[in-house]
């Protein structure tokens, strides 16, 4: 029975971990989830990947998260020179845990992003990354 419930929640965690947030008219958000043990340093800081793919802009993150928590509630801000990316941290079992992971974020922007303009990760009230558009 307890190996039943382990299954149960682990279940849970990868079908919230890996969903997909509806598409809105000015972005996409995929949680992808951990990331493999090769391509993780949950001690890094968090890092940001920008690639144009036609008109949009895909911006692929690594975020440290604790390892109950999945990134949820995702918005973008559009200024002039600059993009903000944010989320929501949440915990689907209102667990935590005393370990961090290396997580995979993906935001795919609609609205035309100027070559140059800075994009930012904006965690609680701080920046964790930036990067500029390609």
């Amino acid at each position: 029975m307890r190996y039943l419930s382990a299954f149960a929640f682990v279940l849970f965690w990868y079908s919230v971990a890996h969903a997909e947030v509806p598409q809105n008219e000015n972005f996409s958000f995929r949680n992808l989830g951990a990331c493999s043990e090769e391509e993780t340093d949950p001690f890094a800081s968090d890092k940001l990947v920008v690639k144009r793919r036609g008109s949009k802009l895909v911006v692929s993150g690594r975020v440290v998260l604790n390892c109950a928590i999945t990134a949820v509630k995702p918005s973008v801000q559009y200024a002039n020179q600059w993009v903000s990316l944010s989320f929501e941290e949440q915990s689907p079992s209102g667990a935590y845990t005393g370990c961090v992971c290396s997580n995979k974020v993906e935001f795919v922007l609609f609205k035309k992003v100027v070559s140059g303009s800075s994009i930012y990760l904006v965690r609680g009230k701080s920046v964790s990354a930036r990067t500029s558009a390609p």
